[in-house]
């Protein structure tokens, strides 16, 4: 397995996180993730939409820029991780009501942020450790 990315050219230790920055990840999750098999970009997204998870499995939003920034993926890199956490079903939007009122899945577009939360197959297995 290659080596993580250095936030930087110079000769330090840090990689990936700047100092002072960690997510605290229950085993279960990680025992997840690996099932479904999810890829390095997952991983690194995930671990950083974990720092800001609230107890009922919603994520708070959270710029696809500032989460490009504090892991040292690109956006792209960033866009597709999201992507792939959502085909592995192990996070999907939340869904807002229309004026209509009508409930549809929230989808990002210029000046919005998408809210996620865990699906409820991943938050069941994740729970069991939380709680």
């Amino acid at each position: 397995m290659p080596a993580p990315q250095r936030l930087d050219d110079h000769d330090n230790d840090a990689i990936r996180y700047h100092s002072g920055r960690f997510t605290t990840i229950p085993a279960s999750l990680i025992e997840y993730l690996v099932r479904v098999k999810v890829g390095r970009n997952g991983m690194a997204v995930i671990m950083s939409l974990c720092r800001h998870v609230s107890p009922d499995g919603t994520f708070s939003k959270y710029s696809r820029e500032k989460m490009a920034e504090e892991t040292a993926l690109t956006q792209a890199q960033v866009s597709r991780g999201i992507a792939e956490l959502k085909e592995k079903l192990v996070i999907e939007p939340i869904p807002k009501m229309t004026s209509y009122g009508i409930w549809k899945s929230d989808r990002s577009n210029f000046g919005h942020i998408v809210s996620y939360r865990f699906t409820h197959e991943a938050w069941s297995f994740i729970k069991r450790d939380v709680l």
